[in-house]
């Protein structure tokens, strides 16, 4: 399926909505699901900068 930028970039918001949540309901400190989160979250921000969004 070809998607649009603009669907591309709301599926990045909704992962990001979907983190930020299993975030909130995480201990942060010293845990690797939470810091693969992190991760994750931090490369789709880039990617959703590059792609003007």
């Amino acid at each position: 399926m070809i998607r649009t930028n603009e669907e591309e970039k709301q599926m990045i918001r909704d992962r990001l909505a979907e983190i930020r949540e299993k975030l909130l309901n995480e201990d942060i400190l010293f845990n690797p699901q939470a810091d693969a989160l992190i991760r994750e979250s931090n490369i789709l921000n880039v990617k959703l900068k590059l792609m003007g969004g």
